[in-house]
């Protein structure tokens, strides 16, 4: 199993077993957006740079990553919702580590983002996003 499968897997894991506020649409997988219009999120892990972390033949390396849940609400119900999802989010991941046959996984910085209104066109109305992205090693 190379490292992003194992990081992958811990990470998809760990947000399949703790999270039940809404469905989840997780990367290249079939998913319907809830009709009528209702909460759902799209969980994404995002590769980022790998760095050599020691010298010689036999060095070590750190990978970084990014984990995005994109939170959608229906349009026109305030940002309360979307933001109480975000925070169950961040709760799932903070001081989340974990060892995987590659190495230990550190969850540390998080940010919230305003995605804003988008149109779905399987419900035919349009949608609101909040974007939680947390970084880990």
């Amino acid at each position: 199993m190379n490292t992003t499968n194992a990081y992958l897997i811990a990470l998809e894991s760990r947000f399949n077993a703790l999270w039940t506020d809404t469905p989840v649409c997780y990367d290249n997988t079939p998913f319907s957006v809830p009709d009528p219009a209702a909460p759902w999120v799209r969980f994404e892990v995002y590769d980022g740079e790998v760095v050599r972390t020691s010298l010689g033949p036999t060095y070590n390396q750190r990978a970084v990553g990014t984990v995005f849940v994109s939170v959608y609400t229906p349009k026109d119900i305030g940002s309360a919702t979307a933001r109480g999802l975000v925070d169950k989010v961040l709760d799932i991941y903070r001081k989340y580590q974990v060892t995987t046959p590659n190495g230990v996984l550190t969850m540390f910085d998080a940010q919230v983002k305003r995605i804003g209104e988008a149109y779905s066109s399987a419900s035919g109305s349009s949608i609101s996003g909040t974007t939680a992205s947390i970084n880990g090693i």
